[in-house]
């Protein structure tokens, strides 16, 4: 549950990105953002779970931009402009906020468990 989960939402999220690109509806760039953070974050988990013997749990954040980046693609294949006008930057600005967030709960995981040995 803690890992397949999440992982099966970033194989769900880029499987349907890729195929909407594929189509020539979404850019690659949006594509690249979405497939790059959903790895630094896979490798970011495993190097905890490694390490740490930690896995780092789902947040809202992370799970409220799963959201948005689906909605937009769906509201994208339905025509609407606004999303793909806005909605794309919007995504991708909530990706990038979700990669610091996760990047600062692992090191403050690697921390205590420092601090603790």
């Amino acid at each position: 549950g803690k890992i397949l989960d999440p992982v099966a939402d970033k194989l769900f999220l880029g499987s349907i990105a890729i195929t909407v690109m594929i189509m020539d509806i979404i850019p690659v760039w949006f594509v690249a953002a979405i497939i790059t953070r959903d790895i630094l974050i896979l490798i970011g988990g495993f190097y905890a779970k490694k390490k740490m013997n930690y896995v780092l749990p789902s947040n809202f954040e992370g799970k409220a931009t799963f959201v948005l980046i689906s909605s937009v693609i769906i509201l994208i294949l339905l025509d609407y402009t606004p999303a793909y006008i806005y909605g794309m930057y919007l995504s991708l600005a909530a990706m990038a906020y979700t990669l610091v967030v996760y990047a600062i709960r692992m090191f403050e995981e690697l921390k205590k468990i420092s601090q603790n040995n």
